[in-house]
């Protein structure tokens, strides 16, 4: 009993993850955080695409 609620924890976490990256919504949020520390222009145009 413990050890299957465990493995539904560990189930709908990585669930859960895998909604996240996959959704066209945190797709270009994502990418800002990622490119952020390489190009600071990047970072300004991942701003200006939130803003419009």
């Amino acid at each position: 009993m413990n050890s299957l609620r465990i493995i539904l924890i560990v189930l709908g976490v990585i669930g859960l993850i895998l909604l996240i990256t996959s959704s066209s919504f945190m797709k270009p949020v994502l990418s800002c955080f990622d490119m952020s520390n390489v190009s600071n222009t990047f970072q300004f145009q991942c701003i200006g695409f939130w803003l419009h």
